[in-house]
């Protein structure tokens, strides 16, 4: 009937009978959801606030509960290109080849062609501005020769500075259910640039770079708003929400802190602003305490690499609204649903809310301790195992580490003279591989904790590494051998990966 209005009928708390018109609640339903995010949105947001002077944790909210990092991603990347760039093997005037498969990375891009070369400066402008997904592979393939390899580079340096919760398959964090971080850990990675590589920082504060005649501006909106924001980068897939890691530095002060998971930039940035301006006063005046980033050392040189811009794999599918930075502006609604899109069954489970009052100040260095530190799991001939950094390279939830050609089976790899392990290439039967690191000593201690996690099967195994030269770079192959069969190596496989560990099983 025309003009009539339509009333709704709810009862108050004392249970008298309330008439509200049925568009007057619409409405204002819609601005209630509109203004503030849902009660699961608020249990994905995750935060963390350090201050980068003296290690304390001045707030954390749901800080170690896993979520995906989207573009913060490139952080790493770019830590491993300043280290590469320490060690003397690039200049900011270098050129890096562009290889057809970077060209085709999905948006946001930098536009760069196949067969072309970018600056090795222009590339760190271009992942800190632009957020160039295609440049990230650049980089990669440059240093690593492939993106598998230089995932694993990345997890390995996450590991050695203290990121125990960080696992990455690519290096500019497009859309993969395994490549995961947590809100504590992306914190490390950003005080981690700021203290290891001061002279490159300056980058993160720049709001803007030109490009072939193009400008190209920061979106990340807090530089030149927030007073003492210098950095350092955002990011956002629709499975991660809307990401932000930010440094502040004030009169010699400097605090870092990060926000993942929110339901919209703008709430991102706001809950931000709000963390700054509630810690600013908190902060210690002088430098007391540093990253586990200040012990790394810069690595070898890499093998050189020809990345061939005829190399043609199939082209990737193109996702959809991939990364925060290509994504139009959305209605609030839009942009909470996108952030509350389901977490793919392969990966780590999104805990409830877990809204912590401010906490005492505790030891950045000295929460969640990383989950392999486990004592009491001998190695067969070793007296003393005391690693300076924990194990890495254990491709938990991903594929089995490539069996390569130069295994066993190539008697011109030796072990080192002196070795306290037994030697790989004297034994016969069946083995367990679980792993290539760049140290012996992170095998080993990957070894212990395979051990203890699957007990049983390896409990009269062989824990041995094996050393092995691949161009300028040494590798130790992390085993278990003295299987008596087929049958038995694969039972203790099986027992690794039902623990989260990849093995593959070999034939000396």
């Amino acid at each position: 009937m025309t003009g009539r209005i339509m009333h709704i009928r709810t009862k108050n708390a004392v249970g008298s009978a309330l008439s509200v018109p049925l568009w007057l609640a619409a409405a204002t339903l819609l601005a209630i959801t509109a203004i503030q995010p849902s009660a699961a949105a608020e249990g994905r947001l995750a935060s963390i606030v350090i201050d980068a002077n003296s290690g304390d944790v001045l707030q954390q909210n749901n800080a170690d509960k896993q979520r995906y990092p989207a573009s913060l991603t490139k952080m790493m990347t770019l830590y491993l290109l300043f280290e590469q760039i320490e060690a003397g093997n690039y200049d900011l005037n270098s050129r890096l080849s562009v290889s057809a498969n970077a060209a085709r990375q999905p948006p946001t891009r930098l536009g760069v062609k196949p067969g072309g070369t970018i600056t090795v400066e222009a590339a760190i402008m271009s992942l800190i501005t632009r957020s160039a997904n295609d440049v990230s592979v650049v980089i990669a393939e440059n240093i690593d020769g492939d993106v598998d390899s230089f995932a694993r580079r990345m997890t390995t340096k996450a590991h050695q500075i203290g990121m125990s919760r960080t696992v990455f398959r690519n290096p500019n964090g497009l859309p993969n259910s395994q490549q995961v971080t947590t809100a504590r850990d992306m914190a490390t990675l950003g005080r981690s640039l700021f203290e290891r590589f001061p002279k490159f920082t300056p980058y993160f504060a720049r709001q803007s770079f030109t490009y072939q005649g193009r400008v190209i501006r920061n979106h990340n909106k807090l530089l030149g708003r927030v007073d003492g924001v210098d950095g350092i980068k955002t990011g956002y897939t629709r499975a991660s929400g809307f990401n932000l890691v930010t440094s502040m530095r004030r009169n010699g002060r400097h605090l870092v802190a990060a926000v993942l998971g929110a339901p919209s930039g703008p709430t991102r940035d706001n809950h931000m602003r709000h963390l700054v301006k509630a810690h600013a006063t908190q902060l210690a005046a002088k430098k007391t305490s540093f990253s586990l980033a200040m012990r790394s050392k810069a690595p070898a040189a890499p093998e050189k690499i020809q990345v061939a811009a005829a190399s043609s794999p199939p082209p990737a599918k193109k996702p959809v609204n991939d990364d925060a930075d290509a994504a139009p502006e959305k209605s609030l609604a839009a942009l909470a649903q996108a952030a509350l899109a389901k977490v793919p069954d392969s990966a780590p489970a999104i805990a409830a809310p877990q809204q912590t009052a401010a906490p005492p100040p505790v030891r950045a260095s000295a929460v969640a301790p990383p989950p392999w530190q486990v004592a009491g799991t001998q190695v067969e001939q070793v007296q003393d195992i005391r690693p300076r950094i924990s194990s890495v390279l254990q491709w938990r939830g991903g594929a089995a580490p490539a069996r390569d050609t130069s295994s066993t089976e190539r008697q011109a790899d030796k072990e080192p003279t002196g070795s306290s392990l037994p030697r790989a290439a004297t034994l016969t039967g069946w083995v367990v591989q679980i792993a290539a690191t760049n140290s012996e000593n992170e095998a080993l201690q990957l070894l212990k904790d395979a051990r203890d996690a699957a007990r049983k099967p390896l409990s009269s195994a062989k824990a041995v590494t094996e050393r092995v030269a691949k161009g300028p770079a040494t590798l130790y192959r992390a085993r278990f051998a003295g299987f008596a069969d087929k049958q038995s190596a694969e039972r203790a496989c099986a027992a690794l990966k039902r623990e989260d560990y990849s093995c593959l099983t070999l034939k000396l």
